[in-house]
């Protein structure tokens, strides 16, 4: 059996999220058209999470941190700190998801950035069943173990 080395106890920096709508359903996208009369495939809707032992998780951690304590910083009127409100929790909740995302497939950004188009799904609450899918991958330290499979 032998020693049990470092290396093989490491988790990968990514995991990928295969999305299910609000019915359970696995979700799927049609790609743009391919080469005339090529029928292409539906693919799944995929996330691509950055795990809790990347250098990007760490920053998005880091980054939330600082946005809290700036915030409990702002004096209120007599120079006192102050508690979040419900609506600050809640964006910074999205900031933090968005900076946890490698990669999305299968929406269109309208026009945005991925982190703009992001941040928005995660904050508009009639989404909640995508930003609950991504906290709860992002939270499980087996979906980014060596091996895992795709979930």
């Amino acid at each position: 059996m032998g020693l049990i080395k470092r290396s093989s106890l490491q988790t990968v920096q990514t995991g990928t999220l295969h999305l299910k709508d609000v019915r359970g359903i696995p979700m799927m996208f049609s790609p743009e058209a391919g080469e005339a009369g090529v029928e292409i495939a539906a693919q799944p809707v995929i996330v691509t999470i950055y795990g809790p032992g990347s250098e990007q998780h760490r920053k998005a951690q880091q980054a939330a941190r600082q946005r809290i304590l700036e915030l409990l910083r702002q004096a209120g009127d007599e120079g006192r700190s102050r508690n979040l409100t419900d609506e600050e929790r809640h964006a910074d909740g999205a900031e933090l998801l968005a900076d946890m995302v490698a990669d999305i497939t299968g929406f269109d950004f309208e026009g945005q950035t991925q982190r703009e188009f992001l941040r928005g799904l995660f904050a508009d609450p009639s989404c909640g069943y995508i930003t609950d899918q991504v906290n709860s991958f992002a939270g499980d330290w087996a979906n980014f173990c060596k091996g895992a499979a795709k979930a």
